[in-house]
């Protein structure tokens, strides 16, 4: 797996992704793919909303760290992960629907 980041007013969200990548038998990578699983922190928007009004996003622009909780389930969403498992792999492999 993969971290990556997603953002609100550029601040950076750590997000779960897969990360494919192929190399042939000289180590040049043949291959690269990602595509995103899930979001690992859940912001809860009534907070952003408050914060958003009062002014008071941190100055790196991320939400004041209440308005965000590590998320209580992963990969709950199996369409959502098979779309991000489906673009690791694109074109490389092709899946049915």
């Amino acid at each position: 797996m993969h971290g990556a980041g997603g953002s609100l007013r550029g601040g950076q969200w750590p997000v779960m992704s897969l990360l494919v990548q192929a190399y042939d038998r000289d180590g040049r990578r043949v291959f690269h793919g990602i595509g995103g699983l899930d979001i690992t922190f859940r912001l809860k928007t009534s907070e952003v909303k408050v914060r958003l009004r009062e002014g008071s996003i941190t100055e790196d622009n991320r939400p004041h760290r209440d308005a965000a909780r590590p998320a209580d389930r992963l990969l709950t969403d199996p369409e959502h992960t098979r779309e991000g498992v489906q673009l690791a792999f694109h074109p490389l492999l092709s899946f049915e629907p």
